[in-house]
């Protein structure tokens, strides 16, 4: 059974999502111990998951983006979850260039028979092919984003139109989260089932259920511009997927 390269490149994004989407939300108040703590979990993820390709460049590597990241959290605001919007390519242009490395250099050949042997082993006893644990990684390193990141993306967005309103009850922070989460999640399923066209009938829905409150004008204007944004992170992450994944 020969090992997919796609593996530890799926890997790679997926415990990179974790990582920096992790810094975003970690409140700085809790200090760098606690930061320092999540970067040794996903260290030790990225090693467990990637063992059969990794090397110490990869090794290096992750270790320094995880130290990037830090440095970033606690240097600067960018990595807040009110201005991570604002600087998210800032970010990944700084990081990028280790990512390449990583990626080119330190994840491009099995470099242990033993722990190749045993994931092939592991793998077959599970009944998943290499490609299969690959595209599993993709699809979860997805629904982080859509989860995850795309919340704190869209609230970021949002932000400015509601710095004139009285402060928003965290129960219709979590309402809206929780629908916004459901929103994605259909139309990455039903992209994936190809399907796209029953998008329509999610934002119909949504539409109906504020279908009084869109007469203010101000909260037509925040539901539009939170649902736009909404649909096309989901789109985007969705479509991205269906084509990297056969």
């Amino acid at each position: 059974m020969r090992i997919a390269l796609t593996w530890p490149v799926s890997t790679l994004l997926f415990c990179y999502s974790l990582a920096y989407l992790k810094s975003v939300y970690y409140p700085r108040e809790k200090g760098l111990p606690g930061l320092l703590i999540w970067n040794l979990l996903w260290l030790a993820l990225f090693g467990l998951l990637a063992a059969p390709f990794l090397s110490p460049v990869a090794l290096a590597g992750f270790a320094g983006i995880l130290a990037g990241l830090t440095l970033i959290k606690f240097t600067t605001g960018w990595l807040s979850p009110a201005h991570a919007p604002k600087h998210f390519l800032s970010v990944q242009l700084l990081l990028m260039p280790v990512l390449v490395v990583i990626w080119r250099v330190g994840l491009q050949s099995p470099t242990s028979p033993l722990w190749t042997t045993l994931y092939q082993r592991v793998l077959a006893g599970v009944g998943m092919r290499p490609d299969g644990l690959a595209q599993g990684l993709i699809h979860l390193t997805a629904l982080v984003w859509l989860l995850w990141g795309s919340t704190a993306l869209v609230r970021g967005l949002l932000k400015p139109l509601t710095q004139d309103q009285a402060e928003i009850s965290s129960d219709e922070l979590n309402r809206g989260k929780m629908i916004g989460n459901l929103e994605r999640l259909l139309i990455y399923l039903f992209v994936q089932v190809h399907q796209p066209g029953l998008i329509t009938l999610v934002v119909g829905l949504k539409a109906l259920a504020r279908f009084k409150k869109l007469e203010e004008r101000h909260f037509a204007e925040y539901f539009l511009i939170g649902t736009l944004a909404s649909l096309f992170l989901a789109a985007l992450i969705a479509f991205a997927v269906a084509g990297a994944v056969p």
